[in-house]
This record gives C-alpha cells, sequence and structure tokens, in this order.
C-alpha cells in the first residue's frame, strides 16, 4: 500500500511539475539561464557587475537593466545597440557577447566591444540556449508570454532540422542595406505567418530603385509594408502572428511583394520614397512542407538606393482583394463573395474596382496575382463605361517572366507582366477602373472561404504605378544590350537561356544552389555577337531554387531558376 502511495505521488508531483515547467513564460526561462551561466562571483553577480549589470537580482531587477538599456561599453553603444533591443536580435548587446562561431557567424564582438560572455575558462552556451535569447528577443522581448518552443530549439540544434539558407552579400557601402528577418523555426508539417514591424533608421529621405529578397523554397509569400504614421502605435515590436494582424492589410500601404524570391528593379525615372521615421511592416507566410525534418525560416532583403531627387515619379504599389469596392465605399466585407463549392465543377468569381473619385489615372508598371492551391485561372480587363470587360491586359496562364503561355495557371509561381512604356488607365468611376476574374476547382472535401491559411482561399491582385506620366520614355538600360532570360521557369527538364552580346566576347556559365555550391558549369568559348541561346539541362537537378551566373566577357549576369518535379 505505501508502495502504491509513493507511486501515485510521485507521478501527480511529476505530472504536476511538467505542468508547471510547461506554463514557464519564455522570459523565465531565458531569466534561469542567465543565473546559471552568467550571475557568478566576478562577472555579473552583485553590484555593481561587469559592465555594471548584475543579474542576480529578481526577474523585474534583471529585465529591466537589461531591455531598452544602452551597454555601458562605448564601441557597442556607438553602434547603437541596447543590451536587449525588443525585436531586433541583431542590435541587442547581449546576444553578440553570447555568440561563438558554433551558433551564428553574424553576431560576435569586436575587440572594442568586449570578450564573450561567459568569459574563459567558463563554457560557452549551448547553440540552442543562444537560440532561446534570440527568439525571446525577435518575439518582441516580453516578459509575460510563451512564444517560444525551446524543445524544437533543441532538436534542431541537434540535427534535426534543415540547413538554413546562406546569407546572400549585403551591398556594398554606399549603394544600400541588408535587412535579415528571421530566422523562425516551424516543426514537421507546420504553417507560418508572421508580421514584424521594422524601424529603418534613417538619417535622411532615400529614393530606392531596387530590392532583391532571398528566402526558402517553402515560402507562400512575403511582402513589404509600409506602415501608416498613426497605426504604428497599434502594433508591439516584435514578431506577431498573423492572428495579431488582421487589420494590417489596412492599416499599412503595401510597398511590394514577392511570391518567390525575385529582383525588383525599378523603371528608370522612379523609386520607392522612404523617409526619415518610416516604419515597415514584415509579413512572410511559409510552410514547411517535410514530414521529419524542421525548418528555420530566414529572409534576407537587399535595399539599393540611388541619390535623392533622381526619380521623377514615386512608384506607388496596391493589392486590391475581392469586395475591395465595396470596402472602399463604406459596405461590405473583405473576401465575403470568395465561397467556392465542392462540387468537382469550375467557378468563376467576376469582380471590379475603381475609385470613387473623379479625373484618376494610374501609369501600370506591373500586374500580378495570387491565389491558393484550388485557383486555376487569373486574368485582368479594362473595364468598359458600362462596367463591361475590355481589352484584357493580364492572362494567367501565362509563365512567370511573361514571355509565352503555358496553357495553365501556376498559382505557386504566377506570371508578372511589366509594361514599358507604362500603361495609363483611368481608375475613376463610372467609366473606367478594371476588372479581375478567377477561376477555381475545388477537389477537396469542404467549401472553401476567404482566409489566411493554404488550406484557405484568396483573390487578390498586385498593381504597381506611377500617378503621372514620366517625362522620358523607360527606354533600354545600358546593361540590356546583355540581354538574358530563361525559359521555361520554372523548369523540368531543361531550360533555355537565351542571351544577347552586343560585341563577341568569351562566354562561361554556372548554376549553384540556395548554399552557393556550384551544381553546374559550361564553359561556351568565344561567341559572336547578336541573340544566341544555350539549352542547359535540369532534370538531374533536385527541385528547389537556383542561381544561374553568366559571364559574358567583363559582364557578370545572374537570373533565378526554379526546378520542378
Amino acid at each position: 500500500m505505501n508502495y502504491y502511495l509513493k507511486a501515485v505521488c510521485f507521478a501527480l508531483c511529476t505530472s504536476v511539475c511538467a505542468s508547471l515547467f510547461a506554463q514557464q513564460t519564455t522570459y523565465e526561462k531565458v531569466y534561469q539561464l542567465l543565473q546559471s551561466s552568467c550571475a557568478f562571483s566576478g562577472c555579473h553577480k552583485g553590484s555593481p557587475g561587469a559592465g555594471m549589470l548584475n543579474l542576480s537580482g529578481s526577474m523585474q531587477q534583471v529585465y529591466e537593466q537589461l531591455v531598452g538599456v544602452a551597454p555601458t561599453n562605448p564601441a557597442a553603444k556607438d553602434k547603437g545597440y541596447q543590451r536587449i533591443t525588443p525585436g531586433y536580435p541583431e542590435r541587442s548587446y547581449v546576444l553578440h557577447k553570447l555568440a561563438h562561431t558554433g551558433w551564428d557567424a553574424a553576431f560576435g564582438v569586436s575587440q572594442p566591444e568586449g570578450s564573450r560572455m561567459p568569459p574563459s575558462p567558463f563554457p560557452a552556451l549551448e547553440p540552442a540556449e543562444i537560440e532561446l535569447m534570440r527568439q525571446w528577443v525577435l518575439y518582441g522581448a516580453r516578459m509575460d508570454e510563451k512564444e517560444v518552443n525551446d524543445s524544437l530549439l533543441t532538436a534542431y540544434y541537434a540535427g534535426q532540422g534543415k540547413k538554413r539558407i546562406s546569407i546572400p552579400p549585403a551591398p556594398q557601402e554606399g549603394e544600400g542595406f541588408q535587412i535579415h528577418y528571421g530566422p523562425f523555426f516551424l516543426p514537421p508539417n507546420g504553417e507560418m505567418e508572421v508580421f514584424k514591424k521594422q524601424t529603418l533608421e534613417l538619417e535622411e529621405e532615400v529614393e530606392i530603385n531596387r530590392i532583391e529578397v532571398f528566402f526558402n523554397d517553402e515560402s507562400h509569400h512575403f511582402i513589404i509594408y509600409k506602415m501608416r504614421a498613426s497605426a504604428q502605435g497599434n502594433y508591439r515590436e516584435g514578431l506577431r502572428d498573423v492572428s495579431e494582424s488582421e487589420t494590417a492589410m489596412f492599416d499599412n500601404r503595401i510597398l511590394a511583394a514577392w511570391q518567390r524570391p525575385n529582383n525588383i528593379e525599378l523603371p528608370t525615372g522612379t523609386a520607392y520614397f522612404w523617409k526619415t521615421g518610416n516604419v515597415m511592416d514584415l509579413n512572410y507566410h511559409f510552410i514547411n512542407f517535410n514530414s521529419d525534418s524542421i525548418l528555420a525560416g530566414d529572409v534576407y532583403i537587399n535595399v539599393y538606393v540611388q541619390p535623392k531627387g533622381t526619380a521623377e515619379q514615386e512608384m506607388h504599389s496596391q493589392l486590391i482583394p475581392i469586395d475591395a469596392l465595396e470596402l472602399l465605399l463604406g459596405g461590405g466585407e473583405l473576401g465575403k463573395n470568395l465561397i467556392i463549392p465542392n462540387n468537382g465543377a469550375p467557378v468563376v468569381f467576376t469582380d471590379e474596382f475603381a475609385l470613387p473619385f473623379p479625373n484618376v489615372t494610374w501609369h501600370v508598371w506591373l500586374l500580378s496575382t495570387h491565389t491558393h492551391r484550388t485557383g486555376i485561372d487569373y486574368d485582368i480587363y479594362l473595364r468598359n463605361p458600362d462596367g463591361s470587360k475590355g481589352d484584357q491586359l493580364f492572362e494567367g496562364f501565362y509563365n512567370f517572366d511573361y514571355t509565352f503561355n503555358q496553357g495553365y495557371y501556376d498559382w505557386e509561381h504566377p506570371p508578372i507582366r511589366y509594361f514599358n512604356p507604362l500603361l495609363p488607365v483611368n481608375m475613376s468611376l463610372p467609366q473606367g477602373g478594371l476588372i479581375h476574374e478567377a477561376t477555381y476547382l475545388n477537389t477537396t472535401d469542404d467549401t472553401l472561404y476567404w482566409g489566411n491559411s493554404a488550406l484557405d482561399e484568396m483573390m487578390l491582385f498586385f498593381i504597381q504605378y506611377t500617378e503621372a506620366p514620366l517625362s522620358t520614355h523607360i527606354g533600354t538600360k545600358a546593361e540590356d544590350a546583355w540581354l538574358l532570360t530563361l525559359t521555361p521557369n520554372p523548369a523540368r527538364n531543361e531550360s533555355i537561356i537565351r542571351y544577347r552580346l552586343p560585341v563577341t566576347a568569351p562566354v562561361s556559365l554556372q548554376l549553384h544552389d540556395v548554399q552557393g555550391r556550384i551544381v553546374f558549369q559550361q564553359h561556351l568559348g568565344m561567341i559572336a555577337e547578336g541573340e544566341q541561346q544555350y539549352r542547359l539541362p535540369t532534370a538531374s537537378l533536385a527541385k528547389g531554387l537556383y542561381i544561374l551566373r553568366m559571364q559574358m566577357g567583363q559582364q557578370l549576369r545572374s537570373r533565378k531558376l526554379m526546378v520542378v518535379d
């Protein structure tokens, strides 16, 4: 009987303790880690502590000494670091002090910034322990939330995760800057959509003429929004789940969107205008299709600038969802009319968008579309004065580069159409506007509705435009004399490289995977000037993203290539 009671008590105690541990906030675990690793005599125990930082106090006392507090080290302070900067691991001095080469090479301290923590001969923290700290900071360094799954981090660093994408080279000094967003950790078969406020710390207004992004193949989309000044106080620092950001589409102005890694280079005479005090909202939606590996998601954003005053027009962007006109006119609900029955038959949804203001013309540069998995076509037309469809501007069956009709709509990599010269479109009711029409084939077990999950559906198009015409034709840039395209892209068995040489030149090519490894290379020798092509074999390549680098004389050009099954 005594044995039975002891066993019951032990089981009950274990269950209660496990339950209590499960309820620990992320900060509690961070606090315990700092207590055990750093709060000892001669380091950060007692007052004042090394660097005037005492980590042996209560949870509240330690939090108040860490979060939002400038370090005493002059070199770290000059970099704008705080001991912990909520939402910004790369601006958090403590993380740089804890870092070592076994964790993340992007972190660490230079000699003027001091030595690592804990100091030698004490052992460095385990990579999963430092990652717990980083994730706490990335989620906003909150005191009272359990946001980080530390067992997932432990498993990832124990070898149960996919390798993170390689860090791409940042723009050269004076060319621009790089923003890193992540990492985020997803369990097998997991899905995540997050937002994050991003202050830019700009010293003056800048003109952006190019944005290049790099992210995981498993991504669903990545969007950069510009937060309206009146809305910045509505959203906290750090990662926010999409459920905390349902009004973001209306509180923000979209800047640019990607469904696959791509380089957006704006036409001559245009730019995105970023001002001091601007705050971006970064939105990333990705899915782990692996059934046995943890996925670490990252986004790297290379932002390129040009001298202020170079652009004559600002490039504007809009996401136009179904029911947008009803919302604009003060009624309706986002996506309420998108109801897709599971009857196994194609269903067509047609919606119009125009502005209830007179004399509005958009000079359109780019059009693209977005659905989820049951989308099988998406077309865009001019709207006639009587509300009927006019000339077709966008055909969803085109390939990603909009160079030929491939006979089907690729919802994961929808086409992008550019207009050169910019296309003037009357956007005012009742004479003008656009009509977008999407077709769905729902073979699932359920009726589908508008929603953020990949298992829901969406219907929207993306448009970029200027509000006035350019005084000069977009023209062909000098570097375009060295034309380089890939078709088809995505590719299965092969992709045809088409390139143009203005002069006879030696040509060679290399194909790199996302880790930077060369998977194919070929020296083509001296090639005569003019239009040329090369058939690139891809059947033996694993599906995923690759970078083609073509050396044509002194010119080096690169293009992204997606290989699919």
